[in-house]
């Protein structure tokens, strides 16, 4: 039980800060559609009444967002690279 809220309470967490970035790059389902794939597979689980479904889909979602956030974190971290003025030497 009180894994299942520590999960569920990651997860918002991490919408939340994904939300906040989306607003910034775009929509979050097209920037993490696996995200958004899971999250909406854990509702099923849960209108089945399937908690422990649901729960592995929880930790499914928080992993893919982890990964979109690294991905987009790399990918603002190449632009900065590749922005940067070059000194003529």
């Amino acid at each position: 039980m009180l894994l299942g809220r520590v999960t569920t309470a990651v997860v918002l967490s991490g919408v939340l800060a994904v939300r906040s970035a989306g607003a910034e790059s775009g929509d979050l389902a097209s920037s993490c559609p696996r995200y958004t794939a899971h999250l909406r597979s854990a509702r099923a689980y849960l209108e089945r009444g399937d908690r422990t479904g649901a729960q592995a889909e929880l930790q499914r979602a928080q992993q893919a967002l982890q990964e979109c956030m690294r991905g987009q974190a790399g990918e603002t971290g190449l632009a900065a690279r590749t922005l940067r003025p070059t000194r003529a030497t």
